[in-house]
């Protein structure tokens, strides 16, 4: 069976392996991610693929690390369901056999393009070049504000890679000058499965999810990622200490943090003793908990264009978020926005929610839900992709 039959590989197998090469004109389109597990570049990839998938495209999935989470398993479930062919690397770590793999993996002569949706996967396409010739189109995606240095700023820099999309107008502005090839604007976007949060229907929402509906229910989703708690991207201790200073525990807040990451045992050891904060960690469904709870927090130091942001204002739940550019433009309709950093602002910001029930708009849900949809995304990829690699016989 070839791959735009829908066979899943899930066993590091380079594509092509024992199979039949794709049909002429179904030349395959594949998307690549660093490996199965939570995170807002996963999610929208994932979304991405599934959505190609139902228009009828050849559409398939690559994993280069074969780590994988709840959310990955999750997530590759789905696509199984769906019939999308998934490629699992060889090891966790980029060494010599992921190369290897990726290589084997993108010469087959049926791939039409290579959608790169990290610069660590670029890295990983970069080496592999010198292994094989490119027939193929291919892009990668600019995801976060902060801009590259060593290893993968060279590579972004000077690989052969002639498009990069920027997933939000932040991003597009901070690497102007940084990769050497074209550079356009494609917002993220996202499948939004999940009724709107309302609050007519949260008490009966909340009690699904085994919570308390006489408390205050915060949302934060994040990696716990980074060198320091001090300086991580989602400012995860500023959140919690904030909560413990102006005791929302004891005010009827209960704090519910997800994720994972190296920085999770330190963020856990700073709230240790208070119940009222529960580190819930990998959550598959994070939209169902944005239709349920009362607060979305989200306080980062940098974003790129954070997709619980997104998921969160597209479900209409009252947001607290960092000032930074990034949140400013998901355009929330009910939001606090607090300075980076500023433990106090954004403990007076929780505080103030203690107790509220309020939600968007039904006309500016929407809004954001066009606004920020999977299929406006996957438009604009698909005009991408025909002037990448037209479609044989074009």
């Amino acid at each position: 069976m070839s791959p735009s039959q829908g066979t899943l590989e899930r066993t590091g197998a380079p594509a092509g392996q024992g199979q039949a090469p794709a049909p002429s004109g179904r030349r395959r389109l594949i998307h690549l991610i660093g490996a199965l597990v939570a995170g807002g570049a996963e999610s929208s990839a994932t979304d991405l693929v599934l959505e190609m998938k139902r228009e009828g495209l050849p559409v398939e999935l690559a994993a280069i690390s074969c780590r994988q989470d709840e959310a990955g398993r999750a997530w590759e479930a789905e696509l199984r369901e769906a019939g999308v062919p998934v490629h699992v690397g060889p090891s966790e770590r980029m060494r010599l056999p992921t190369i290897l793999w990726l290589t084997r993996l993108l010469r087959a002569p049926d791939v039409r393009i290579a959608h790169i949706h990290l610069d660590y996967v670029e890295m990983g396409y970069y080496l592999s070049r010198f292994l094989h010739r490119r027939r193929y189109g291919v892009l990668r995606k600019i995801h976060n504000t902060r801009v590259p240095g060593g290893f993968r700023g060279f590579v972004a820099r000077h690989s052969d890679i002639p498009l990069y999309y920027s997933c939000g107008e932040a991003a597009h502005e901070a690497f102007k000058g940084h990769v050497g090839g074209e550079q356009i604007l494609i917002p993220n976007g996202l499948a939004f499965p999940h009724p709107p949060h309302d609050v007519e229907h949260r008490d009966e929402r909340v009690r699904a999810l085994g919570l308390d509906p006489t408390r205050t229910h915060y949302v934060h989703a994040g990696r716990h990622s980074g060198e320091r708690m001090e300086t991580s991207q989602k400012a995860q201790d500023v959140l919690i200490r904030a909560w413990r200073r102006f005791k929302l525990g004891e005010l009827g807040g209960v704090l519910h943090i997800m994720g994972a990451g190296s920085l999770r045992p330190q963020h856990e050891a700073l709230a240790e003793g208070d119940p009222s904060i529960v580190f819930e960690g990998v959550v598959p469904d994070v939209q169902a908990w944005l239709s349920a709870c009362d607060v979305f927090v989200l306080p980062s130091r940098w974003e790129g264009l954070p997709l619980t942001g997104v998921e969160a204002v597209a479900s209409g739940i009252p947001c607290i978020l960092s000032d930074i550019g990034p949140n400013r433009e998901l355009g929330c309709e009910v939001a606090t926005y607090v300075a980076v950093d500023d433990e106090e602002g954004l403990g007076r910001a929780l505080a103030a929610r203690v107790g509220s029930r309020e939600a968007a708009t039904p006309d500016a849900v929407a809004r954001q839900r066009e606004r920020w949809g999977v299929r406006r995304a996957m438009r604009s990829f698909l005009e991408v992709y025909d002037r990448l690699a037209p479609p044989e016989g074009a």
